[in-house]
């Protein structure tokens, strides 16, 4: 299982990709008992191509709309870096430069939440 969590965080760091949230309750099996993960809502997408197929779908779907707020609410959710240094994640399983908040985010966090796991 841990082999497949590693192959999955190699995917991600291909594609540009830190999901910030890994922990248990994220990693589910498919039919096949292949390790899959989800709850991307608080992840940072650093590709440029996915970032605008993201803003793409968003457009399309008016998530804003469907969570209840209205056209002159006046969030950005267009940008990704104001989330990019922010809290998010189960405290248990955040790394130390991201509890502090001293370091730049990096693909490191993913792989220190798979160490507390495995421990």
């Amino acid at each position: 299982m841990i082999a497949e969590i590693i192959v999955s965080l190699e995917y991600l760091r291909e594609n540009e990709i830190v999901h910030r949230d890994l922990k248990p309750g994220n990693i589910v099996l498919d039919q096949n008992y292949h390790i899959k993960l989800i709850d991307f809502a608080t992840c940072k997408v650093f590709n440029k191509d996915i970032q605008a197929k993201i803003a793409q779908f968003k457009s399309k779907n008016d998530l804003l709309r469907s969570m209840g707020f209205n056209d002159d609410t006046e969030i950005n959710v267009s940008s990704q870096d104001c989330r990019m240094n922010s809290l998010v994640g189960t405290e248990e399983y955040l790394a130390p430069e991201t509890l502090s908040d001293m370091g730049e985010l990096s693909y490191t966090c993913d792989y220190w939440s798979l160490g507390v796991i495995l421990y």
